[in-house]
């Protein structure tokens, strides 16, 4: 008797996650809803999907993103300042700061792809 298994791999599709919204507040739902998206949020949600995912900005002036420590990446992501409108390779206007002296960014195992521009 020949018995044959059958497995499926659940590969992660890639999501982007558009940036809205400049405050630091993540309200911890999973709803991706205009307005709610900060960047910290975006972060969190890229983490929990396997595969490489895409975070691109749409914040209003002063292109001012606020965090409060420091965002954890555990999954490959590629963070784009350069899709805020009105940016470009010599024009980079979102600024992304952080209200305590530490990276803004810490890249954890799993993130291995992941980039910042």
């Amino acid at each position: 008797m020949i018995v044959f298994f059958l497995t499926t791999i659940q590969k992660g599709y890639s999501i982007v996650y558009t940036v809205d919204n400049a405050s630091n507040i993540d309200d911890g739902g999973l709803v991706i809803n205009p307005t709610t998206m900060t960047l910290s949020k975006c972060v969190r949600l890229a983490n929990a999907n396997a595969g490489l995912d895409n975070i691109n900005f749409n914040v209003a002036t002063p292109f001012i993103c606020n965090v409060s420590a420091s965002l954890v990446i555990n999954s490959p992501v590629i963070i784009d300042g350069l899709t805020q409108p009105g940016a470009s390779a010599g024009n980079l206007i979102i600024q992304v700061v952080c209200s305590i002296n530490t990276d803004i960014f810490r890249f954890n195992a799993g993130s291995n792809g992941s980039t910042v521009k």
